[in-house]
């Protein structure tokens, strides 16, 4: 049998639960900006997170019918406690379509939640014009690729850190980046940013393919051909960053390449002629080239790079011997390459926390060299590189 006591609670607790589900479909004050840019204020339906997701229902001040607006006729809604709805197009595996997503954070990134159908809720992060949307199983992934500027952070052991996928964790998280990442924080970025030069050595194993094209060599063509060998390279590196993935890279290298080329049978001076060619250059190679960076985290960023290459040849060298003898012979090219080229893609990566950066790239190279006294004979080295670097 209820006691007074007992009715009494029983009272109160439907009234609370009914005062509660009331309240939830109230109009409260609030606002729409519209696609041209005009804000309406009026008043809005407070409804759940999934109907808040997917439509919002409107009431102007001057009238007293309500209008339902989707994500893709008005830009944004706002109400009265604060809480903002974007629209946002989401393309994804579950959702390819306008929804609207609740501001959460707003800074250099921003962070959106969204309910876009029932028992689903998603998180999207907001960097620049990008925005990425995160879940149990890739937010960590996320935030180690697309957040990396920020020192105060260890990313090497984020994967072990105690930041749980909840909108406070979240949020905490990307306000600490925000707020070391932003113009005149300790990270400098800004126009002003300080350029960050890294250095470090490099050494490549290169396959040659050098044309000898129409030379003319002791007053006949026999170098004339084509040429395969060898070569290495090595040198000191400087890289020149600011903010953002652009770089450039300055090299100067100590170039050794040859070529070989051998012919047995008929040639136009005998049909048993025997010929055998070698060319050999040494040279100091500037590359200048820039470089696009493409981070997977702190610890592994493939990049391609692409510029001019200047050489400077101080020794160049061509011996052979044929049926009729041997020779040899020196400085018949041009000590400057009048045109070079050199492009490639790598990748550095970084084995453990605080150890030394190593890359490694494959990269192609050309050098056109005239001949002396030639306005049309010249020499093409085509090489292709596979370069090991160690930052220090």
């Amino acid at each position: 049998m209820l006691t007074k006591k007992n009715k009494f609670l029983i009272v109160i607790f439907f009234l609370t639960i009914s005062a509660a589900y009331s309240q939830s479909g109230l109009y409260v004050q609030g606002y729409i900006v519209t696609n041209n840019n005009d804000t309406i204020r009026g008043l809005i339906k407070d409804r759940s997170n999934i109907k808040n997701t997917n439509s919002v229902k409107f009431r102007s001040l001057n009238s007293k019918r309500a209008k339902i607006y989707l994500p893709d006729s008005i830009k944004s809604f706002g109400l009265e406690d604060g809480r903002t709805y974007y629209s946002m197009a989401i393309h994804d595996a579950s959702i390819n379509r306008p929804i609207f997503i609740q501001e959460l954070l707003e800074g250099r990134v921003s962070l959106y939640k969204a309910f876009p159908m029932d028992g689903i809720k998603i998180y999207i992060v907001k960097k620049a014009q990008e925005y990425f949307i995160i879940n149990r199983e890739t937010y960590k992934s996320v935030f180690k690729i697309h957040l990396t500027e920020c020192k105060e952070i260890d990313y090497y052991s984020f994967e072990k850190q105690e930041i749980e996928y909840k909108e406070k964790d979240l949020k905490a998280f990307i306000e600490k980046y925000n707020n070391c990442a932003t113009p005149n924080s300790r990270m400098e970025i800004s126009i002003n940013r300080k350029v960050q030069v890294k250095k470090g050595v490099k050494a490549s194993f290169t396959h040659n393919n050098i044309f000898l094209h129409d030379m003319d060599i002791n007053g006949t063509n026999k170098s004339h051909g084509h040429y395969i060998d060898y070569g290495y390279d090595m040198g000191v590196y400087f890289n020149l960053s600011g903010a953002g993935r652009i770089s450039t890279q300055l090299e100067a290298i100590y170039s050794y390449q040859s070529g070989k080329r051998s012919i047995v049978g008929f040639w136009r001076y005998s049909d048993d002629y025997k010929f055998s060619g070698r060319y050999l250059m040494k040279a100091v190679q500037i590359p200048v080239l820039v470089r696009y960076s493409i981070p997977i985290n702190s610890y592994v960023k493939p990049y391609v790079n692409a510029g001019p290459l200047f050489t400077y040849i101080f020794q160049n060298q061509f011996n052979y011997s044929d049926s009729f003898g041997e020779n040899t012979i020196t400085g018949d090219f041009s000590s400057f390459s009048y045109l070079g080229f050199s492009g490639g893609s790598g990748v550095y990566f970084q084995p453990f926390k605080n150890s030394l950066e190593a890359s490694f790239e494959v990269r192609y190279s050309l050098n056109i060299v005239r001949q002396n006294n030639s306005a049309s004979n010249n020499l093409s080295r085509q090489g292709m590189q596979f370069t090991l670097g160690l930052g220090f």
